[in-house]
């Protein structure tokens, strides 16, 4: 019954809100804002988690020219989804397995893993690798390294792009300044 307006930029977090702990989420527009006939017009919906913080991903339209989009829920909160850690979000009909250093996990389809490495010092590198499983083989997508540090952490997302290829986006979040003295 509520309605709250967000800004979503694109490929980032948007500012946060606090809300009531609501049983479903939905994302939508508002159609003929500012008139008589103003009008809630839902998007995506979603479950929500028994969680106090918790972060939407509102991805691409489920089919393309429709105005109905897929919406994820995550729990985002520092003691789950800790900083220095990766969180891999698998939104494609694929299995994909990442490991970083020597940790390796498989993420099914619409399934997600978090891997919090070790690491000496303030911020390092570590290696990471991802592939995907197709036919029963896994195909690397990406050999590389990443950085790490303990007041970051990072979502990597994997989604279906033209021709069932999946892509990877990372969105690195780093600990807000009035928390670093907690950390």
């Amino acid at each position: 019954a509520t309605r709250i307006a967000i800004n979503t930029p694109n490929q980032y977090f948007s500012k946060f809100h606090t809300v009531p702990l609501l049983e479903q989420w939905t994302i939508g527009r508002l159609r003929n804002a500012n008139t008589e006939q103003e009008r809630f017009v839902p998007a995506a919906k979603c479950q929500s988690l028994d969680a106090m913080q918790q972060l939407l991903i509102i991805g691409h339209p489920a089919e393309p020219r429709k105005d109905q989009h897929r919406l994820t829920v995550i729990n985002c909160s520092s003691d789950h989804f800790k900083y220095g850690s990766f969180m891999f979000l698998n939104l494609t009909n694929s299995e994909i397995s990442a490991k970083i250093d020597e940790e390796k996990v498989k993420i099914g389809p619409n399934k997600q893993a978090l891997i919090k490495p070790d690491f000496q010092g303030d911020h390092g590198v570590v290696q990471a690798q991802v592939f995907v499983t197709k036919h029963d083989r896994e195909k690397m997508m990406l050999d590389g390294r990443w950085p790490l540090h303990p007041k970051v952490r990072s979502l990597v997302i994997f989604y279906s792009g033209q021709n069932g290829r999946v892509l990877m986006h990372t969105i690195r979040d780093q600990l807000p300044e009035e928390d670093e003295d907690a950390a």
